[in-house]
């Protein structure tokens, strides 16, 4: 028979590692955001002030089949009611990942949503909404959840999210996938390509543990970054947000070690002009974040980083370059199309959980009300 326990620890969850990985091999619908070093290197950063909620199923001979690694996020202050918000570890902070869902056996699935549902429902008190953002798969196991959390008498709102998840899916072949561009960046491409080559000395690279100490391949991407940052006039998140640098450093040397960094530079004679930060994962290679130097902006170096990037990745046997959230046309250029993404409130028959859902409710009659008023006129 199978069973469920609740993980409230740090130590609890770094004792998982193995088993999770495990599960992950087995599991459908995964990510590189629900890997244990996201979400492990997000609790070490950014955990202290909540309450770990990890919930694992195992079957009868112990062996993990399903987890939901939640926490408790409460709000005390501002202009929302004071409430226990349930929700994914490594949501609601700086760092956003994408692609989230509860990790399930497939042949077990029945089981591992039954028992969790039965959990939450029967810890009702203990929290006011389960709030699970970054739904992306259409079959994802948290709208199996919702409908087993319906059956215990809790209320939910199923909603749209955005923006919406922009992929490129990559054919067998550069050559089909150049073709496949717009006239006007095809022509940038090739003609920046061999103009750089000939003239200005370029090279392209991915860093490896070999080639450089990462600490210092970091500098030279956060310093390309920050260049890009400012050219835009917007905040650069390595300077500014909390928590931001610590986490992408820690989580660059794990995720090296497992020979999922990618980071990607475009050189012009010895000095770093470009560069990309991206996750390889199974089939997909995710770009999370990019930069260049705005003194070779009228070189459209990025754009060159880029088409490397996607050729390097399409040699490799990568199915998916994922952009992640974000509709920028810029993406649409690049053959990008976008997947629905989806957010599921769960709403407690606590005070607070009916009061939330009341007012939740109320602003989207009135939204819709004002829609229709100005569809009217």
């Amino acid at each position: 028979m199978a069973t469920i326990t609740q993980l409230i620890h740090l130590s609890e969850i770094v004792e998982l590692k193995s088993e999770w990985e495990d599960l992950l091999k087995r599991a459908a619908n995964t990510s590189v955001f629900m890997t244990w070093e996201w979400f492990v290197t997000w609790w070490e950063v950014y955990g202290s002030d909540h309450e770990l909620w990890w919930l694992v199923v195992k079957d009868e001979n112990k062996k993990l089949i399903g987890g939901a690694p939640f926490y408790i996020r409460r709000h005390r202050n501002g202009l929302m009611l004071p409430h226990r918000e349930l929700r994914f570890v490594g949501t609601g902070a700086p760092v956003a990942p994408e692609h989230l869902d509860i990790l399930v056996d497939p042949k077990d699935s029945g089981e591992v949503i039954r028992l969790i549902g039965k959990y939450l429902a029967d810890c009702r008190s203990s929290w006011d909404i389960l709030l699970l953002t970054d739904l992306s798969h259409s079959e994802a196991q948290a709208f199996w959840l919702n409908r087993e959390l319906l059956n215990h008498g809790v209320a939910s709102l199923v909603e749209e999210q955005f923006p919406k998840a922009p992929y490129v899916p990559l054919p067998e072949s550069y050559e089909e996938y150049f073709q496949s561009l717009g006239k006007w960046l095809r022509r940038t491409i090739t003609r920046q390509r061999n103009k750089q080559t000939r003239e200005l000395d370029m090279s392209f690279y991915i860093w490896s543990p070999e080639k450089d100490e990462l600490s210092s391949a970091f500098d030279k991407f956060e310093a390309l970054y920050a260049s890009r940052k400012e050219t835009m006039a917007v905040e650069n998140k390595f300077e500014k947000a909390y928590g931001y640098r610590k986490f992408h450093r820690l989580l660059a040397t794990r995720f090296t070690e497992r020979g999922w960094l990618h980071l990607a530079f475009l050189k012009i004679g010895d000095q770093e002009v470009a560069a990309e930060y991206t996750f390889k994962y199974l089939d997909t290679l995710y770009s999370y974040q990019c930069g260049f130097d705005s003194a070779f902006g009228k070189n459209n170096v990025f754009k060159v980083l880029r088409s490397y990037v996607i050729e390097n990745a399409i040699q490799q046997g990568i199915k998916e370059f994922d952009l992640l959230r974000g509709e920028e046309s810029y993406k649409q250029d690049w053959g990008a199309v976008t997947r629905d993404k989806k957010m599921l409130r769960c709403f407690s028959p606590t005070f607070y959980g009916c009061t939330l859902r009341n007012v939740l409710e109320l602003k989207r009659k009135s939204k819709k009300l004002l829609q229709m008023a100005g569809m009217s006129k």
